[in-house]
């Protein structure tokens, strides 16, 4: 569903290449107490019936928390979720039924991309959080609960190193003129010649031999 939905959004020549969500097992201790909330509902029944009516509703109302705590936990776990394209990242950020952030960067304001994991268990299940730091005063996009962070991470960075060199522009005249002034004022005038002599070709294209 949530492919399906953000798919539509991709720009013409937009390729998905992961879409990213959190493990089911980050969600596992909201659905425990979803399950014990039913469990003590069902083993008090018979005390609520004897109390009629108000019994009755405390009963019905335990069971509409369990269910409105278990259908919350499935649609955030369902819904958060990196889109990662070719040529963007996407963030869903899910809170509750109805309220859904989704924020995007593309590659060339990324600065960095991180993963964490910590604690025992978060360790045990190869779960932790991935990061993608971006510059400016946006907020940077993380999703905690994902399995495998590290690899996530390792994509990421992969992308993002190719997305740079196709889109590093060649040095423009000017620029290549500063770089060398910087160089030759580093090095000295002497050092800086010598080189550029043995780079340089002469006026019949060969280069010089070395002196001895």
């Amino acid at each position: 569903m949530l492919h399906d939905q953000l798919s539509k959004n991709l720009k013409e020549g937009e390729t998905l290449v992961k879409l990213v969500r959190r493990d089911l097992l980050a969600s596992l201790p909201a659905l425990i107490v979803a399950a014990f909330v039913v469990l003590v509902d069902f083993f008090l029944l018979a005390f609520l019936v004897r109390h009629g009516t108000w019994g009755l509703t405390v009963f019905v109302a335990g069971l509409v928390a369990a269910l409105v705590i278990g259908l919350r936990t499935l649609v955030e776990w369902r819904l958060n979720a990196l889109l990662i394209t070719n040529e963007r990242i996407m963030h869903v950020h899910q809170r509750g039924f109805f309220n859904r952030m989704v924020a995007e960067t593309t590659y060339d304001r990324v600065t960095d991309v991180r993963s964490t994991v910590k604690g025992v268990l978060q360790t045990a299940l190869n779960l932790g959080a991935v990061e993608v730091q971006t510059a400016g005063e946006g907020e940077n996009l993380r999703l905690t609960g994902v399995r495998h962070p590290p690899q996530i991470q390792a994509l990421l960075t992969n992308i993002l190193r190719a997305a740079k060199q196709d889109t590093a522009a060649p040095l423009t005249a000017q620029e290549l003129v500063a770089a060398l002034t910087k160089v030759k004022h580093e090095l000295g005038p002497a050092a800086f010649n010598d080189i550029i002599s043995r780079v340089a070709p002469n006026h019949d294209g060969h280069h010089p031999r070395p002196h001895a």
